[in-house]
């Protein structure tokens, strides 16, 4: 039986889309496949991660399911990997998978996997976009220089999101051919659809940081009550922004139509998702946004800044798509939809889901790319 190894920095619900994404490849990669793939991450507690809503199936010596990486020094727990253990377990391995590019643990991975002869399959999650090496450039870039042999001779193929993010990818490492595998979403039971609600519900659902652009939809939700249109906003999520969002809503006189319910998860994720009419992602870059998968996943149709690719990938009739964004536009395509059968939009939405982000769909890509690195390796 083939054996994958997989490296994850975190499996937190806080880290957003990384975590998800690695440990729902990790359960799907097991599921279509008869490789036996493991997970290790290196930061935050169990409690706090995506395993507390989403059990791994039971463990067994050949799956043993995602487990901690235990630093030296410090008491084992249980479920948690040391040196030892880590270093058998990459020993065993016919491949890796790395997800994450600028963080500390990723060097002596790769190094201990080409010192070990292992195939490297390295996702980084949009931190090779040119957006987000525009951040801190001269560290990220420095990072890169150092690391570039090394990242040259173990990693085998770069997985990313969408075609996007692989042209920015190889702009940065023009040696290492770039895949598009795409990202899934978990695909829930939906009850029967239903008609918009009064007042229309609006969502949206993340870390709330700067690029977000959370704030226009705040603005949005005054410009239609301006228009006579009643509304309520749904804000879940934590970040940094939080404190100036409220703000925002206090000063538009909006402070009662918008809700802050803080970071979501299981069943109230779920339920935030199947409450709402329609989602709203204005950010400035997502090299996917895996949001708006689980949005059309739950029949709920988005509107969104063509800077996420996610949406781009969903297509116009589950996205509405807007090239240039402000509180007016999204009023405009509230409007818009709001005019339109529900019930057809929550149809079309989860029709996108179902072609594009189906997890095993998914997997099989990662597969096909996967046994090709192993064979540039031999």
């Amino acid at each position: 039986m083939k054996r994958i190894l997989q490296f994850a920095d975190s499996l937190a619900t806080s880290n957003g889309g990384p975590a998800r994404n690695s440990f729902e490849l990790n359960r799907a990669l097991n599921r279509v496949s008869d490789a036996a793939v493991d997970l290790v991450w290196f930061h935050g507690a169990r409690e706090e991660s995506v395993l507390a809503d989403c059990p791994s199936p039971s463990a067994t010596p050949d799956r043993p399911g995602p487990r901690r990486f235990r630093p030296l020094g410090r008491r084992s727990a249980e479920g948690e990997l040391d040196l030892l253990a880590l270093t058998r377990a990459l020993w065993r391995c016919d491949a890796v998978i790395v997800h994450g590019f600028y963080l500390n643990w990723v060097p002596p991975v790769l190094f201990a996997a080409l010192v070990l002869r292992k195939p490297v399959v390295l996702m980084p999650h949009g931190a090779l976009t040119l957006y987000e090496s525009s951040k801190k450039a001269s560290k990220k870039a420095l990072f890169r220089r150092v690391l570039n042999p090394l990242v040259v001779r173990a990693v085998r193929a770069l997985a990313v999101g969408s075609q996007r993010e692989a042209a920015d990818a190889s702009a940065l490492l023009p040696h290492i051919r770039s895949a598009v595998c795409g990202v899934g979403t978990t695909l829930p039971e939906l009850p029967s659809p239903h008609q918009f609600n009064i007042p229309l519900q609006l969502l949206t659902l993340g870390r709330l940081a700067p690029k977000k652009r959370v704030d226009l939809a705040v603005r949005a939700v005054a410009a239609l009550i301006a228009r006579g249109v009643a509304v309520r906003l749904t804000v879940a999520g934590v970040g940094p922004e939080r404190r100036a969002l409220g703000r925002l809503a206090d000063e538009l006189g909006v402070k009662d139509e918008v809700a802050f319910i803080g970071e979501v998860s299981g069943s109230a994720k779920r339920s935030a998702y199947l409450s709402a009419d329609l989602f709203i992602l204005p950010s400035e870059d997502e090299n996917f946004g895996i949001v708006i998968a689980e949005a059309l996943a739950h029949g709920l149709p988005v509107i969104a800044s063509t800077n996420v690719e996610a949406a781009n990938i969903a297509g116009d009739g589950a996205a509405c798509l807007l090239d240039y964004v402000d509180e007016e536009a999204i009023a405009d395509a509230a409007i818009e939809l709001s005019t339109h059968d529900r019930r057809v939009l929550s149809a079309t939405a989860r029709s996108a889901a179902e072609e594009r982000f189906d997890w095993d769909r998914v997997a099989s890509l990662w597969l096909s790319l996967i046994e090709g690195s192993r064979a540039k390796a031999r």
